[in-house]
């Protein structure tokens, strides 16, 4: 058993990741869920006084000999695992509020560390990776907690949000610094600075609109020909040629005399969320997007599908269009592409409309 154990001991932090990966996939529900929140608050915890006490000597002792041995042995391998954990619940979360358009860089950055996590180079790095890590975990946590907290996003409650993740961190560099044996040095270079520049680069990455609007998502966009409501549904109707199976409504609009152009979206709000997005309506001309209309919509959140609302365009013209979904503070939540053919005003013909229900 013990040649076993010693033949595949290198996989092991591989395992733990891919065991941490999966398991957060088959748990991860609502981002707003109580019981899911304390459950990432209590992994940081672990993680940061696990990162604390294993640099206590007395810790070390006790740990040195028997059964104790072999369960400190694993300790790189439990980080490793909760580390997985959070990482993938965050690339989660952040992916389904990233617009692909402007936060691709983000949550693909965020995937590469997930994988990166796992490298034997990477983990050489010792106390700055991992307090990076530790440090990245922290304040993705408090960047989405404090709007769902706070009912509503923008910059007060993003900077707020970085405040509590950094006296949160603080609490544990200031239990590192209790131990004689750690040279302030090597705390200030190895361990603080690495952790706090992770605050900073959030606070660019918003400030430049490529941080997700957590905890806001887009459960459903597209465009319509009419929209009304019957009781609790929405009945969105649309004329598209049954090939065009991939469309979200009629993104290849055939206007005719007195048609209007909707535009439906489902956004996905924490329970007594409150707050404003806009629908802007951008027309492409000649080289570049302009923008033709911006109207704002209050969400208000706890529906488990999303919060429902649509605009409505009666003067427009013939072309390429988009709608973007965006937030109070500026950031985007997705958009869609279509556009609009008005040859039909000239020669009508009978149309045969779908209707969804929403």
């Amino acid at each position: 058993m013990r040649q076993l154990v010693d033949k595949y001991q290198p996989y092991f932090p591989a395992a733990f990741f891919i065991g941490g990966f999966v398991f957060d996939l088959l748990t991860t529900a609502r981002i707003d869920e109580t019981f899911q929140l304390l459950q990432q608050f209590l992994y940081l915890l672990v993680i940061g006084f696990f990162l604390v006490f294993e640099k206590s000597p007395r810790l070390e002792l006790f740990f040195a000999t028997g059964f104790r041995a072999k369960i400190w042995h694993y300790k790189t391998e439990a980080v490793h695992f909760l580390l997985g954990a959070l990482l993938s619940v965050y690339m989660i979360f952040y992916f389904k509020s990233a617009s692909p358009w402007n936060s691709f860089l983000f949550v693909g950055s965020l995937a590469a560390l997930l994988v990166l996590n796992e490298f034997e180079r990477i983990k050489g790095l010792g106390d700055i990776i991992r307090f990076s890590l530790f440090s990245l975990c922290s304040v993705s946590y408090f960047v989405y907690l404090v709007p769902i907290l706070w009912h509503q996003i923008g910059f007060f409650t993003f900077l707020f949000s970085l405040i509590i993740a950094a006296i949160f961190m603080v609490f544990f560099f200031y239990l590192l610094s209790k131990y004689e044996h750690l040279p302030q040095s090597y705390l200030l270079k190895n361990i603080v600075t690495p952790a706090m520049l992770v605050p900073v680069i959030f606070f660019f990455l918003y400030a430049f609109h490529v941080l997700p609007p957590v905890p806001l998502s887009l459960e459903k966009i597209g465009v319509y020909h009419d929209i009304k409501k019957s009781g609790k549904e929405y009945e969105l109707s649309y004329d598209r040629p049954s090939w065009k199976f991939w469309e979200n409504g009629a993104q290849s609009f055939i206007a005719m005399a007195g048609d209007k152009v909707f535009c439906f979206a489902s956004i996905f709000a924490p329970d007594f969320f409150a707050d404003r997005v806009t629908m802007e309506w951008w027309q492409k001309r000649g080289d570049g997007w302009t923008k033709t209309d911006s109207i704002p919509m209050q969400v208000v959140g706890g529906r488990e599908k999303g919060f429902r609302g649509y605009t409505v365009k009666t003067n427009y013209e013939g072309g390429e269009w988009q709608v973007r979904v965006v937030t109070s503070d500026h950031r985007e939540i997705g958009r869609i592409y279509f556009s609009i053919d008005k040859t039909g005003q000239m020669a009508p013909v009978e149309r045969a409309f779908t209707v969804d229900r929403f």
